[in-house]
Order: C-alpha cells, then structure tokens, then sequence
C-alpha cells in the first residue's frame, strides 16, 4: 500500500512542454530510477516502486514520441 501511494504521488500532477516532446519530468523520472535500480538489490523492497516509475517515464516519453510523429505526418499531408 506504502508503494502504491508512492507511486501515485510521484506521478500526479501537470505536465508541460512542447507537443510530441518528452516530458522534462519524465526525462528526470526515467534518469533517476533507471540509476536508483543499478544501485538496488533485486531483494530490496523499494524496487518494486522504481520500477513502477521508470516504466511509466518511458511509457510517456514514448506516448510522446508517437504524438510527434502523428503531427509530423499531419504536416507532410498539408503540404
């Protein structure tokens, strides 16, 4: 239960940037748990949550990757 209201806490709030770019805090997100779990035992308690939050980073740094590449081919349709 500790974990998941970690988790959700972590990942509240409002984003912004430029459309079809990566979150800053996400970049943040995935930088900072992805070194967090190279430091962790695969027994320690707190992997699970680190887990939790670089998956969902690079989730949305994908999201946003796929939202670019719609607007891209939206422009090359107008020209």
């Amino acid at each position: 239960m500790l974990t998941s209201s970690l988790y959700a806490a972590t990942i509240s709030g409002s984003r912004s940037g430029a459309p079809g770019e990566p979150f800053k805090e996400d970049l943040e997100m995935e930088r900072i748990a992805g070194a967090r779990l190279k430091e962790l035992s695969r027994f320690d308690p707190s992997r699970t949550l680190y887990t939790w939050l670089l998956s969902h980073a690079q989730e949305s740094i994908k999201r946003q990757a796929v939202e670019k590449r719609a607007m891209d081919d939206m422009d090359a349709d107008l020209l």
